[in-house]
């Protein structure tokens, strides 16, 4: 059963993780750790919901809690000072249009790149990214409208 889910999904849920991580490396870790919390759990899983907002929720709250580790790691002084920041040296894709967008958004604030990151790239609504994140629709609307701000000024200031 899980085999023709993946099959159905698992595309989409790498581009996702691809868009979270910002590096194929992070990217190929956080689709694995997904697909194996969604075997798992797959017994709780009710399927009069839909089994892509089911699995975007795994994927999402498992980027959230890798991201904290990694921050309280760097916090505490480990991994980051040795290592180079690995996205800072690749080059946009070549098929990538706005290169300067892709890294404005990159470099918002985590809470506002995953909001942009759902409701723009993943097509999610208010309420989907609000359940997403477990957070209150109004804190998905401010958090949308304080990263257009920010986005629009970057890229007004960058001449885009």
């Amino acid at each position: 059963m899980l085999d023709e889910q993946i099959e159905r999904y698992g595309a989409r849920l790498y581009a996702l993780c691809l868009r979270l991580c910002r590096n194929r490396f992070d990217a190929d870790d956080l689709y694995q750790d997904t697909w194996y919390k969604a075997m798992r759990a797959y017994r709780k899983y009710d399927p009069a919901r839909p089994f892509d907002t089911w699995l975007t929720t795994i994927c999402v709250n498992t980027y959230r809690d890798q991201y904290r580790r990694r921050k309280l790691a760097e916090v505490l002084g480990f991994g980051r000072d040795e290592q180079p920041d690995f996205w800072e040296n690749v080059a946009a894709p070549p098929d990538d249009p706005y290169p300067e967008v892709r890294e404005a958004v990159d470099a918002l604030p985590e809470s506002l790149r995953l909001v942009v990151t759902l409701y723009y790239f993943e097509d999610c609504d208010i309420a989907q990214t609000a359940r997403l994140l477990g957070v209150p629709e109004g804190t998905v609307k401010s958090r949308l409208a304080r990263a257009r701000a920010k986005l629009k000024g970057v890229l007004d200031d960058d001449g885009g």
